[in-house]
Order: C-alpha cells, then sequence, then structure tokens
C-alpha cells in the first residue's frame, strides 16, 4: 500500500517529529561532549607545598603582614638555633 503524504514520503508532523529528535539527539550529544571536557579540565586548588624551608614561610607571613617585624626576628633566631 502506497502512503501519498508528499515529495518526500513525510507529512508534516513527521517532520515536526523529524526535527525535535535531531534538536534532541544533538543537544545531547553535545551535553555529553562538554560534561566529559569539564571533568578532564577542571582544575583543583594547587597542593600545598609544605616542603618549603621554615625559614621561608617566616618570610612569606612577613610579607603578608601576617607578623611583626618583632615576631619575626625573634621567630627567626628561634630557627637558626634549631639547625
Amino acid at each position: 500500500m502506497h502512503w501519498n503524504y508528499g515529495p518526500m514520503g513525510l507529512s508534516w508532523f513527521d517532520w515536526v517529529l523529524l526535527v525535535i529528535v535531531i534538536l534532541v539527539f544533538f543537544g545531547g550529544l553535545t551535553a555529553v561532549v562538554l560534561t566529559a571536557t569539564h571533568r578532564t579540565h577542571t582544575t583543583a586548588s594547587p597542593p600545598r607545598d609544605d616542603s618549603r624551608a621554615p625559614l621561608d614561610i617566616l618570610a612569606v607571613r612577613f610579607a603578608r603582614g601576617e607578623i611583626d617585624e618583632e615576631e619575626y626576628r625573634a621567630r627567626r633566631d628561634a630557627l637558626s638555633e634549631i639547625k
């Protein structure tokens, strides 16, 4: 049996359904690709470098203003005595 729905054999409903299916397919494909690339390219916070020398850490804290000059000198002298 032959159903004559036009030159391509599809009715208007078939065309609308086809467009919806294509949009859903490519939208889903795009979502999968973006999710996969996002998970592989996310940057975590850098690991803490606890291997730095204590005097370097002390100097950085002094430079940031976390400790004053008196505390810096006292701690530096205390660390120098340990070595």
